[in-house]
């Protein structure tokens, strides 16, 4: 498997989540909650996904926390 960091992106954890769930989902609507070292809940519609209200177990303004995972798509 070939990586590519030039098309790696790092996304926050709880976002991802919420993402992954939501967009393969068969809903058009849905109020998501990922409960998971941080809690985010989320309101998804059509194609937009949206942060309604988040906390972290370490700061909501630590964007170093170890909850950053790697995403990449097309590596």
């Amino acid at each position: 498997m070939k990586y590519n960091p030039a098309k790696g992106q790092w996304i926050n954890h709880i976002n991802a989540h919420a993402a992954s769930v939501y967009f393969d989902s068969p809903f058009d609507e849905a109020a998501i909650l990922i409960a998971e070292g941080g809690t985010g809940i989320y309101h998804g519609q059509d194609l937009d996904l949206n942060i309604v209200g988040w906390s972290h177990l370490a700061s909501k303004n630590d964007f170093q926390s170890p909850y950053y995972d790697l995403s990449c798509s097309d590596c």
